[in-house]
């Protein structure tokens, strides 16, 4: 089986930092989120540390998570009138993707709720 294996990656057919840069790439433009939230989703799916820390580089592209979180929040519609309301919409989606409250704080442009 390892034979089998190193054969495969020699062959470049299994080639983890591919993969890892792959998915890292789907899954930010399906569900765009912080950097530590895809490295933690990519860390789960069993990729090295290296090839983590690779493909998330690359599919932030240079990006910030204040870039991504703006995008993000730029591609929602308004659920409620109320811009207070909004706002914790907003912030509570953007904590649920892994966003500090930092970046939450700087590109909804108000004083993120400590709790």
């Amino acid at each position: 089986m390892r034979r089998a294996l190193r054969t495969l990656q020699r062959l470049g057919y299994v080639d983890d930092k591919a993969v890892a840069l792959r998915v890292a790439e789907a899954r930010l433009a399906r569900r765009p989120m912080a950097r530590e939230a895809l490295a933690a989703e990519l860390e789960a799916r069993g990729f090295s540390a290296g090839a983590v820390a690779r493909a998330v580089e690359h599919a932030y592209g240079g990006l910030s998570d204040e870039d991504v979180a703006q995008r993000f929040l730029k591609s929602l519609p308004r659920r409620f009138s109320d811009p207070v309301r909004e706002g914790r919409r907003r912030e509570g989606l953007l904590r649920g993707r892994g966003f500090s409250a930092d970046v939450s704080e700087s590109v909804l442009g108000v004083t993120a709720n400590p709790s």
